[in-house]
C-alpha cells in the first residue's frame, strides 16, 4: 500500500464481519497492517483509520463508505481485511474514485475486479498450502512424536492483474 501512495494520502483499514464471526481474524490483520506502517515510520504525514462494517450487503457497504468518504477525503487507499475487496472496488469504480484497493483472497468477485483495474493488488494466502502445512505438523506431532515450531511460517503472494491468471493456473 505504501509504494502505491503518496507520503501525505490517508488510508482505511475496511474490516467486514458479518455476525462478528471472523472479528477475532480481522483484529490480527488490522493490527499487523499498523504494526508495519508504525516499525517502518510510514505513519507521520497519513493517518491510518479503521471501520467495520457488520454486513457483507452491499447496500450497507455502500452507505457506510459514503459517510466515511464525506468525512474523510484524503483517503487515497484502501486495505480490506478479508476477501470482499471486491464490494469495495465496486463502489469506487461507480463513483469514479481513484482510490487504491488491497485485498486477500482469490475469490471471483476480486479475481474479476482485480483485472477491471479496480483492485491493485490480492494478498493470496495460499489455504491449500496451508491445510496441508497444518496437517503436516500434526501428523509429525502424533506419529512422530515431534514438537512443532512455536511459529509456522508460510508465503504470502502478491497477484497483480498482468500474473492472476498465471497464478490461477499454477494453483
Amino acid at each position: 500500500m505504501n509504494s502505491l501512495l503518496e507520503p501525505s494520502d490517508d488510508i482505511l483499514i475496511v474490516n467486514m464481519v458479518k455476525g462478528f464471526e471472523n472479528s477475532a481474524h480481522t483484529a490480527l490483520v488490522e493490527n499487523g497492517f499498523r504494526d508495519y506502517f508504525k516499525e517502518h515510520g510510514l505513519r507521520t504525514k497519513r493517518s491510518v483509520n479503521s471501520i467495520t462494517i457488520p454486513s457483507t450487503a452491499e447496500t450497507e457497504v455502500n452507505r457506510e463508505l459514503t459517510t466515511y468518504y464525506i468525512k474523510n477525503p484524503g483517503t487515497k487507499g484502501v486495505f480490506v481485511t478479508n476477501s470482499r475487496a471486491h464490494l469495495i472496488s465496486k463502489y469506487h469504480a461507480l463513483h469514479e474514485l481513484d482510490i487504491k484497493v488491497v485485498g486477500f483472497d482469490i475469490v471471483p468477485g476480486n479475481v474479476t475486479e482485480l483485472k477491471n483495474g479496480n483492485i491493485d493488488f490480492i494478498i493470496s494466502q495460499r489455504p491449500i498450502f496451508q491445510g496441508v502445512t497444518a496437517i503436516k505438523v500434526l501428523f509429525d506431532f502424533f506419529v512422530y512424536k515431534k514438537s512443532p515450531a512455536a511459529i509456522q511460517y508460510v508465503p504470502l503472494d502478491i497477484i497483480i492483474k498482468e500474473n492472476v491468471d498465471y497464478y490461477i493456473n499454477f494453483q
